[in-house]
């Protein structure tokens, strides 16, 4: 039900704004865990995996991996770097203040960040008229995805689709298309992103930068489909830019949640805000924040920051200084999928949000993906006379939790199938359209009525469901 008291006002923060005195006068406020990189290299990838299931995912907390900037690529990772290769690119920008799109070259508005920047100050810093330019959603360059793949741990990294070790049991030898010889393939273990699993003209691309001044925000939201949100600012200005000029230390003030507190979150914004925490609108005031009757987590991203966002968790995001550069992206696991069927997805069709994430498709194609590499695992236990091969496949950690996922994906396939499936038609009714898949359509249905269950009768197709 709508809620009836009046909407909250945007307030924005201010740029001389004390971020260390408000989390320690504050109870409810405390800083998100963090973690060294160094840490996560000490440990092994395996205890880091594990660190994140246990803590971001099934804890629903957030944390924060810093450090990051030391494996980083100095010279490509820069402002300077995007100037010369990207700069001619013309890219959407968004006007915060109008809520309107502006068509901007990459060079113009790197150029211009300075002035956007000390526009602001203690006195006029709520003035609506100015302007708050934020290059937001953009696509991230090849070359940085190829180097961001290169040294972000497997198992958190886009569209990852093996966190199997190099010669791990259920390996096989394919040619060494880089020399002479065979090589051993990965192992068999679960995929760190199961959009992996979709052929790629189904996949959602959501490898994005982001490229803010003082004053750009994010407001507060989940990530789309309760998948896992990851974050890493790459650059960010100091107190010089290149040619000597002055310029403002950048940073970004994260306002988060936790997963368990969702319900609450959400009822507090429609109930005291006024405003749909799904609609994406709003970015809440301190005061807000300070009032809420939930843990707020509070993070200053700087350069180096990798932010590991937990499922269906509000959050919310404010740009400082003369400019800040992120790369994010989101992943989709089997906790993940279990959640947005149960939760997110009802609540994205009682607005109406497009779904971009084809959540069904993922587990057919997953489930299908699981089954050849399980029935490979199965024949190289047949066909070994390594007993020491046939024990590893039969114990390996990773393929035990591959099976487990199985059955978890067969699970939530049952549930689509029972959900999609049609009665037969009798003898006087009217036998119903089939519609080939079509997200444009999905969408229209969808918005004519959010209760209906059709906006997914395309995708039935993939799952081979028929009617008498």
């Amino acid at each position: 039900m709508p809620s009836q008291r009046p909407a909250a006002a945007f307030d924005p923060i201010p740029p001389d704004f004390d971020l260390d005195s408000l989390v320690q006068q504050t109870p409810s406020f405390e800083y998100v865990a963090r973690i060294s990189y160094d840490m996560v290299e000490d440990q092994g990838l395996e205890n880091f995996e594990k660190l994140v299931l246990l803590h971001v995912i099934v804890g629903g907390k957030p944390l924060v991996i810093e450090g990051f900037n030391k494996c980083l690529d100095e010279w490509t990772f820069t402002s300077g770097w995007l100037r010369d290769n990207c700069g001619r690119d013309f890219q959407q920008a968004r006007d915060l203040s109008k809520q309107t799109n502006l068509t901007l070259s990459m060079s113009y508005y790197l150029d211009n960040m300075a002035k956007l920047t000390n526009q602001w100050d203690r006195h006029n810093y709520r003035d609506r008229n100015r302007q708050r330019i934020y290059m937001k959603d953009i696509d991230c360059p090849d070359v940085w995805h190829e180097k961001l793949k290169e040294t972000v741990p497997p198992c958190i990294f886009y569209l990852n689709d093996s966190i199997g070790d190099v010669g791990g049991p259920g390996s096989v030898e394919d040619p060494n298309l880089g020399g002479p010889g065979l090589r051993k393939t990965r192992g068999v273990a679960r995929a760190g992103d199961l959009m992996s699993s979709l052929p790629p003209a189904m996949r959602a691309q959501n490898l994005m930068c982001y490229i803010g001044h003082e004053g750009t925000y994010t407001p507060a939201h989940r990530e789309m489909c309760a998948s896992l949100g990851q974050n890493l600012m790459v650059e960010a200005s100091g107190t010089l830019d290149p040619d000597g000029k002055p310029t403002r230390p950048g940073s970004s003030i994260w306002f988060m949640t936790e997963t368990k507190d969702r319900h609450l979150v959400s009822e507090y914004w429609l109930s005291k805000l006024g405003h749909d925490i799904e609609i994406e609108s709003h970015f809440a005031q301190i005061n807000a924040w300070k009032s809420a009757p939930f843990n707020t987590y509070i993070v200053e991203q700087k350069v180096g920051d990798f932010i590991l966002i937990p499922p269906l968790a509000p959050h919310q995001v404010w740009n400082r200084g003369t400019r800040t550069m992120k790369v994010a992206w989101n992943r989709t696991t089997v906790e993940t999928l279990e959640m947005a069927l149960s939760e997110a997805l009802p609540r994205a069709r009682m607005v109406g949000r497009d779904e971009q994430y084809k959540n069904k498709a993922i587990i057919h194609f997953s489930l299908e993906k699981y089954s050849n590499l399980l029935r490979h695992v199965d024949h190289q236990r047949q066909i070994s006379s390594d007993q020491q091969l046939v024990l590893d496949l039969k114990y390996s950690p990773k393929i035990r939790q591959l099976q487990k996922d199985f059955r978890r994906l067969f699970a939530l396939y049952t549930q689509v199938i029972l959900s999609e499936m049609l009665a037969p038609v009798g003898p006087n009714e009217k036998k119903g359209q089939f519609l080939p898949y079509d997200s444009n359509t999905v969408r229209k249905i969808r918005m004519i009525s959010a209760l209906s269950a059709m906006p997914w009768a395309g995708v039935a197709n993939a799952y081979l469901v028929t009617s008498g």
